[in-house]
């Protein structure tokens, strides 16, 4: 028995995100996005303002939406593609690569959403860089310019001048100045998007205006005390160009603008991620894809057969409605069961067996991903196919780095620390100013006069290749190269090296120092040292308290020596007459002998002439200051 009105029919809950859309409702889609198209003007649609690298006007594309949504007729002569324009790509067709903010916003999503962009970003802003320190030749304007560096936090503002650079293209900043303390205050970093580059077509210099935001317009025009009170932190020409919906003018020796930019005439950065642009959106519609496949192996389609093939039956068209009632009651409910009889057939078509292996199609978008950024899977997971090409990959993307560490030390060189010291006068006075002690001002002083600092990176190497550095150190102990080529392999200057030293001379850090303390506790005639050493005593307070025990006994015994070997004085007596003329001793002789007459007598000690001892209690021209020389050998008096 058959039944000639039947037609097989299905049934859609309604809920499902991917429920097919009829004919009326495609039709009414593409209408309505043509007309919203021809409203929007010229915009992405009829046409593009810029070359190749932005500048200046490139092709001129009209699109025909009509073909783009309608299927061709049967009258359509095709012709075979001769020349394709890499202008018109259906795939950016409806990027908006004219309007800055929105590419931004693309970016930034695919930054905080896509793996690979976001860890590539991140290593090439973070890499190259690391703590740092700042050496000048004077230690007072070390400990200044170290300040600076920590108050601005220079080493937070490279990173997020790099990830803006490989991120966006570009990255731009604007600095506040003190003029009582002649330095900067801060350093505000700017969305590239809200800043207009002009150029001035007088020199390469650009002219740099900020662009009204719509929330700070908000803030301006707003009544609330909190924002008012933020209105007056700004200055009054920028409030009021704001209000106004005008762009404000930036004082461009106070903006640093750290972009990659693809050629000195061009303004405007380009971003790293745009070169994988149209590789993400592949990616996206793999994806796509893949969530496909997920929901239809979620969502299977049920086939539902009813009657007996055997038998030749197939039900009435009032037993189909019924099922159908049933079907939909059961859709909303997990825990519907059906009473049926014996002709029922339920058949699933989903996915197994029957999916695109998706896994070498992301893998493929991934190699291109990282190609186009500049990375590998040796830098982003640790994986290579040998040690020596991860080490060539490597060493190439590390020279890169250096020339970017460079960059920066570059811009905070000149763009943030060579203001500071003009307008503090940190310059170097010459042999003239020092000797007539004065200081001579110019309003030309170069760059190369002003005390600026060098960046001491605590990260010197980026690459460590030991076996190049084993053999070039083994060339410099024998004499082959000089010591210069040592240093910048390993990225440390020789005048910074000597102050080191310096430093570090008869110091615990000075290696001839720790072998001398060794020699010094193993000598067996250092005993008590050794022993004072073992109780806990400072080597150093040991070594200075043998060194004044040694100064005090030196003076002790040169002391003696002296009074040992000096002649005793003799004393003057009162009255009589001098030993040459046979008088008493003492006495005046009213002449001095005169030339030729010979030597005067020597009187030894403890006897005078004629032999007569003095008496201790005799009178002297010395007093009581005799009584204080040593006595002499073999007198019973104080000697003479």
């Amino acid at each position: 028995m058959t039944d000639e009105s039947f037609q097989g029919d299905g049934v859609s809950a309604g809920f499902h995100r991917n429920a097919r859309m009829t004919e009326e409702m495609t039709e009414a889609a593409t209408k309505a996005m043509v007309e919203q198209t021809s409203r929007e003007g010229s915009g992405v649609y009829a046409g593009t303002q810029g070359g190749v690298l932005g500048d200046g006007k490139g092709f001129e594309r009209t699109a025909q939406f009509q073909q783009l949504f309608q299927g061709s007729s049967q009258d359509t002569v095709r012709t075979p593609l001769l020349y394709v324009d890499p202008l018109w790509d259906t795939v950016l067709l409806l990027f908006p690569e004219d309007n800055l903010k929105e590419v931004n916003k693309r970016l930034r999503h695919y930054y905080k959403f896509q793996p690979y962009v976001g860890s590539i970003v991140d290593i090439h802003s973070t890499f190259p860089l690391s703590d740092f320190e700042l050496n000048v030749e004077s230690d007072e304007l070390k400990e200044y310019y170290n300040y600076i560096k920590e108050k601005l936090d220079l080493l937070q503002m490279a990173v997020w001048m790099l990830r803006d650079k490989y991120l966006l293209g570009e990255s731009i900043w604007y600095g506040t100045w003190d003029k009582h303390n002649y330095e900067w205050s801060e350093w505000n970093q700017y969305p590239p998007e809200y800043i207009d580059v002009r150029r001035t077509y007088a020199s390469n210099a650009a002219a740099y205006f900020l662009l009204p935001d719509p929330e700070l317009q908000k803030i301006i025009a707003s009544n609330d005390p909190v924002d008012q009170e933020l209105v007056r932190l700004m200055p009054a020409r920028f409030v009021d160009a704001v209000g106004r919906g005008k762009p404000y003018l930036l004082d461009s020796e106070r903006v640093i603008h750290f972009s990659n930019r693809t050629a000195k005439y061009t303004l405007r950065g380009l971003s790293l991620v745009k070169r994988v642009l149209k590789d993400l959106l592949f990616e996206d519609k793999i994806r796509y894809l893949q969530y496909t496949f997920v929901d239809r192996h979620m969502f299977p389609i049920k086939i539902f057969k009813l009657g007996s093939e055997a038998k030749g039956w197939i039900p009435s068209q009032k037993h189909f409605q019924r099922f159908k009632q049933l079907l939909v009651q059961a859709a909303n409910d997990p825990d519907f069961n059906i009473i049926y009889h014996f002709g029922i057939q339920v058949d699933y078509v989903g996915t197994k067996d029957k999916i695109e292996n998706l896994i070498p199609w992301f893998e493929w978008v991934g190699k291109r991903i990282m190609t186009g950024m500049f990375a590998n899977e040796a830098l982003l997971g640790g994986e290579a196919p040998s040690y020596a090409g991860q080490t060539v990959n490597l060493k190439m993307l590390f020279h890169r780095y250096v020339t970017e560490r460079e960059a920066i030390e570059w811009i905070f060189k000149y763009k943030i620390f060579l203001p500071i010291a003009r307008e503090q006068q940190f310059v170097r006075r010459t042999d003239a100013e020092l000797a007539h002690k004065i200081r001579i001002k110019s309003k030309t002083v170069p760059a190369s006069k002003y005390y600026l600092p060098q960046f001491i990176w605590r990260k010197l190497n980026l690459l460590n290749n030991t076996t190049e550095q084993e053999m070039l150190i083994r060339m410099r102990n024998d004499g082959r190269i000089p010591m210069e080529v040592i240093n910048d392999i390993f990225g440390l200057q020789a005048k910074s090296l000597t102050e080191q030293f310096k430093k570090e001379e008869a110091t615990y850090f000075d290696p001839e120092w720790q072998e001398l303390k060794k020699q010094v506790l193993a000598d067996e005639d250092n005993k008590e040292v050794r022993e004072r050493y073992l109780r806990g005593e400072k080597l150093k307070d040991i070594l200075d308290d043998l060194a004044v025990k040694a100064q005090v006994k030196e003076e002790l015994e040169e002391e003696s020596k002296e009074k040992a070997n000096k002649p005793p004085d003799e004393p003057e007596l009162l009255g009589g007459g001098g030993p040459a003329a046979g008088g008493p001793v003492g006495a005046p002789t009213g002449e001095l002998p005169g030339p030729g007459e010979g030597e005067p007598e020597v009187e030894l000690p403890g006897e005078r002439p004629g032999g007569e001892v003095p008496s201790a209690q005799g009178p002297t021209a010395l007093g009581e200051e005799a009584e204080n020389l040593p006595t002499a050998p073999g007198a019973e008096g104080p000697a003479v």
